[in-house]
């Protein structure tokens, strides 16, 4: 029986997935720009929320943070590179994890915007603000993204566009005009909100 063609749009969540046609963001590329903007405001000791180790979706924004650190010149401290579970309730677990003894994080980049939303929440319980004592990135320009408090800094990703080539692809591939399986890469855009700022000598001593 022939095999349905497959497009994916997005990320790659396992290596088996790796053959198939797909549409995303650089991701990588993404985060290292996300990081850049970090240092770039002084942001020495960051932290890095990802899904779980090695999880599919974020690694690639994982690798990106590291290799924009490295490049920086700068160790990652692996004790501030922690687990947020791709939930709001599990990025809060984690900020507490991060911020439960000093010297604290000035910034803190998340692999997604639900767990920005769950990190900013812990940075508050914990009588901090954001981003005066911490700067807080996103990843994915979620529509709630702006309207936080304060509006979200992340990586936003053409939706839309995403979709329309995707389906583009898929018409292509059913109707025998196109049988390429390589991933087509879209531009990402980083959004500089208010949740990330210059490093302050006040979070530099913290």
């Amino acid at each position: 029986a022939p095999t349905a063609p497959i497009v994916l749009g997005c990320e790659n969540l396992s290596p088996e997935l790796g053959p198939l046609a797909g549409v995303r963001i650089d991701n990588h590329a993404a985060a290292i720009e996300a990081t850049r903007h970090l240092l770039d405001l002084g942001h020495r000791r960051i932290a890095f929320v990802n899904g779980w180790r090695g999880a599919g979706l974020t690694a690639d924004r994982e690798r990106g943070f590291r290799d924009a650190m490295a490049a920086a010149g700068l160790d990652v401290d692996e004790r501030r590179v922690v687990e947020g579970q791709l939930t709001t309730a599990g990025a809060t677990r984690a900020a507490g994890q991060l911020l439960g003894e000093p010297p604290l994080p000035t910034a803190i980049f998340c692999a997604t915007d639900e767990m920005a939303m769950g990190v900013m929440h812990g940075i508050r319980a914990h009588g901090l603000s954001i981003p005066e004592d911490i700067s807080v990135v996103g990843f994915d320009d979620v529509r709630y993204a702006a309207l936080l408090n304060p509006p979200l800094t992340t990586v936003a990703q053409p939706g839309e566009l995403i979709g329309e080539r995707a389906l583009v692809r898929m018409l292509s591939a059913i109707d025998g005009t196109d049988v390429d399986t390589t991933t087509e890469i879209v531009p990402h855009r980083l959004v500089v909100r208010q949740s990330t700022a210059a490093c302050t000598a006040q979070s530099k001593g913290r």
